[in-house]
């Protein structure tokens, strides 16, 4: 690749950037939202997933927990954080799933608890998620077989939150 064209790609790809940033600070849905993230404008990403989730979106309830959990673009608090991640996991969204598991397999805002990072992370895996199944896989080898039993019986009998 020449220089030339090097430069051309760049400049190419910033005119691109800085018009998707500006249609996102007007359109604020989730897809929107995300595409803010990713250009790490924390403020307008976390406006969008507020407002869609707030509106019942799913994927940008957990992705808002995520951001506060985070602190990305806000004070980090796991109370809330956790508060958007259980409203997402609750309502089927298996990308909130696998992320509330992180919170109690670490023990994070929450005591610490293998049967229920084990239970999100089976239900999230249930759903092909990424590597929800490994990650439960490998938990299970710092339980006991009760705690195993007990973890895929509430998987079993889990329901969403909302039809």
């Amino acid at each position: 690749m020449t220089k030339l064209s090097q430069k051309l790609r760049i400049a190419a790809f910033t005119i691109l950037a800085t018009a998707l940033a500006g249609s996102v600070a007007q359109g604020q849905t989730a897809d929107d939202a995300l595409v803010a993230y990713y250009l790490g404008d924390f403020a307008t990403a976390l406006s969008g997933f507020r407002l869609a989730a707030e509106n019942g979106d799913t994927y940008a309830q957990a992705q808002l927990g995520k951001m506060i959990g985070m602190g990305e673009g806000v004070a980090q608090d796991n109370i809330e954080a956790l508060r958007w991640l259980r409203l997402a996991a609750g309502n089927g969204e298996a990308y909130g799933q696998a992320e509330l598991a992180q919170y109690y397999y670490k023990g994070k805002g929450v005591p610490q608890d293998y049967v229920q990072a084990h239970v999100w992370w089976n239900l999230a895996a249930a759903q092909n998620y990424g590597e929800a199944a490994l990650l439960r896989e490998l938990l299970e080898f710092k339980m006991t077989p009760d705690q195993i039993a007990e973890a895929q019986r509430l998987a079993a009998e889990w329901k969403p939150t909302q039809p």
